[in-house]
Formats: structure tokens, C-alpha cells, sequence
């Protein structure tokens, strides 16, 4: 394998955004000129609902993304695309968009008119993450395969969850940690035994199918408990189960009556 070759097999993908179509076409030439060696453009585009479809379909690992778009706001698209991992570099005319920035993937802000050092340096930082995460990520995942006892039940598996803020990351973590989880809108937020809180860009739903159903109980339309963690079931002012750490969380009356027949409990 030649060089060049190798080159290609380690540059990043990336798609541009851009409202206006000169901007678009200066920046994709400054990304061939000048970081070809880390960035390869795969797609562009002028127009919000087609750049939806266009991160979409192809998944690109970095989005150049403007802020003011011809149907809303670069921050409003992001909200829009599937969840996957990837990495954003704003490029603005306003620098009065830098703060709320950081709230999203944010690698770079770029002011235009674009600096060349200052994108050679973008590139150039956040490809070195992207690929140092990766590194780390895997050896991560051959760390928790090799920790696991194959003689352990489902409830000592891994489960994995993408994560935000920052890059849509997956971490791996045991199911044993996991107290319960919270449903907030399109996310979910996982309270683990350590006192930690990890927030997913997935919904509750997808948890409630891949975490072991021997072990976890929908309990109500917000929350995931893990059976090991309650101490007693209530029916003072509603029903309710009261956890190890001293928490109590509601249940629905349907579920209630579901998680008494799972648990071959009186009513």
C-alpha cells in the first residue's frame, strides 16, 4: 500500500454547510489546498432540509456547519439529524454565537472570513482527536469483553450508551451499575451506582429492549428501575418504590400491577 493510500484510509469525512454558495466553495478549496491530509469532503450543501439528508444518509465523522441557514440555525439542524457520532467546526460571520456553541459537538469555532492557519490548526486538532478516541474506545471495548465472565448472567453484561454533550461518544458500561433510568424528551439520563449521571441521545424505549428484561422494569412512562436496587414498594399517596440510596420513584398504576405479577407479589 503506497502512501497516498494510506493518506486516504485515515482522513476524516466530512460534509460543508454553508447559506451562501461562494463561502461553500472557498472552503471546500482551503480544505483541498491546505488539509487535504486529514479531511476529505464528501458532500455540500446550501440548503437545511437537504443537509439533514445528506448527514443522514452518509454519516460524515466532521460537519463544517454555518449558523444562520436559509430554514433555521446550524444548532436547529444538528437537533434534527439522526444521532451518531461525529464532531462539529462552526464557521460563523457572528462571533456572538461562540457560547452557545459549546452547548453542542463543538471541535472549532471559525470566524469568517476564514483564517488558513487557524483551519489548518482546526483540522489538525480535531483529527487527532477524533483518532485518539477511537484508539481509546476500542481498547476500552476489548477491556470490558475480556472482563467478563462468561459464566455471568445477562444482568453482569455491558450495555453500551451514546452519549452527550460534547461528541455523540458510546461508552461502555456493566448493567450492575445502572440504578434507573430517566427519560427526559428525546433522551435518556442513567443514574449509576457510583453517583454519576450519564446522559444518551437515545430514547427510553431503545434501553428498555436492549437492557436485560430479567433485571430491569419499566415502572412508569419515565423511568427504568433495576430490581436490585429497591428495598420496598409503597402505596402511600400512590405507588412507589424505595431505593437503596434513599430515593423513591413513582409508579403508574399499570405498571404496578404488571410489577406485582412479575414479582408473584400480593396486591
Amino acid at each position: 500500500m503506497n502512501d497516498s493510500n494510506i493518506i486516504m484510509e485515515q482522513q476524516l469525512s466530512s460534509i460543508l454547510i454553508d447559506n451562501e454558495s461562494d463561502n461553500l466553495n472557498l472552503l471546500n478549496e482551503y480544505i483541498e489546498t491546505y488539509c487535504d491530509d486529514y479531511i476529505k469532503v464528501i458532500g455540500t450543501s446550501t440548503k437545511f432540509e437537504d443537509a439533514v439528508r445528506l448527514i443522514n444518509q452518509k454519516k460524515p465523522d466532521l460537519l463544517f456547519l454555518d449558523i444562520e441557514l436559509d430554514q433555521g440555525t446550524g444548532f436547529d439542524l444538528l437537533l434534527k439529524i439522526d444521532p451518531y457520532d461525529y464532531v462539529v467546526i462552526f464557521v460563523s460571520a457572528y462571533d456572538g454565537y461562540i457560547l452557545e456553541s459549546f452547548k453542542y459537538n463543538t471541535a472549532s469555532f471559525l470566524m469568517k472570513p476564514i483564517n488558513i492557519e487557524d483551519l489548518k490548526f482546526a483540522c489538525s486538532k480535531v483529527f487527532k482527536q477524533i483518532k485518539a478516541k477511537r484508539f481509546t474506545n476500542l481498547e476500552q471495548i476489548k477491556s470490558l469483553i475480556g472482563s467478563i465472565n462468561v459464566n455471568d448472567h445477562s444482568r453482569e453484561g455491558v450495555i453500551g450508551i451514546m452519549t452527550i454533550p460534547g461528541v455523540y461518544s458510546t461508552k461502555f458500561i456493566r448493567t450492575e451499575t445502572i440504578e434507573y433510568c430517566r427519560a427526559d424528551g428525546r433522551y435518556t439520563e442513567f443514574y449509576l451506582t457510583d453517583g454519576t449521571t450519564l446522559v444518551s441521545c437515545k430514547n427510553i424505549g431503545d434501553y428498555e429492549k436492549l437492557l436485560p428484561s430479567n433485571v430491569f422494569f419499566r415502572i412508569h412512562k419515565t423511568y427504568i428501575i433495576n430490581l436490585n436496587v429497591i428495598i420496598e414498594i409503597t402505596k402511600k399517596n400512590g405507588y412507589a418504590c424505595e431505593l437503596k440510596n434513599g430515593q423513591s420513584l413513582p409508579i403508574s398504576k399499570r405498571k404496578y400491577l404488571e410489577l406485582v405479577k412479575f414479582l408473584n407479589m400480593s396486591v
